[in-house]
């Protein structure tokens, strides 16, 4: 079933925006084979990109004759991209301290299991540790050690 949606031209360039940081964050971590899984989303992208003339947004997708493919311009996929780099940035630590604290935590204690809901306060030091640190040096410190 076929439905129709309308959308104003800046609805319409936040959702090039969304389907451009959805396509990163599905694509970026897998191999050029796996890949090919997710042409659902390349078809559905081709298909919004198409949709430029529509809404006076030619500056924003070009069509590339050669291959037969409509893209996003470099200016606005980098400002996209500008923002997935912040997005990282401010979501780091969030992934860091908890896999440090429990690494740390483990590691004191001998264990080679999973922390069970018993050691979480004793984990929350090492947790505090970092959030201290990241908080306060970045990872301006943060170094492997051989």
């Amino acid at each position: 079933m076929e439905q129709n949606i309308n959308f104003t031209k800046d609805q319409y360039i936040s959702l090039l925006e969304m389907a451009y940081i959805t396509h990163w964050v599905i694509t970026k971590p897998l191999t050029s084979s796996e890949s090919e899984r997710i042409s659902g989303f390349d078809k559905l992208n081709q298909y919004l990109y198409a949709q430029a003339t529509h809404f006076q947004a030619e500056d924003i997708v070009v069509f590339d004759e050669k291959e037969n493919v409509f893209f996003l311009n470099e200016d606005f996929r980098n400002k996209i991209v500008n923002k997935i780099h912040e997005y990282d940035k401010a979501t780091i630590f969030h992934t860091l301290i908890p896999e440090f604290a429990e690494r740390d935590y483990l590691e004191s204690n001998s264990l080679k299991k999973m922390p069970t809901n018993e050691d979480t306060n004793q984990m929350a030091k090492f947790y505090s540790k970092y959030e201290k640190e990241l908080k306060t040096n970045g990872i301006k410190k943060f170094y492997i050690q051989e």
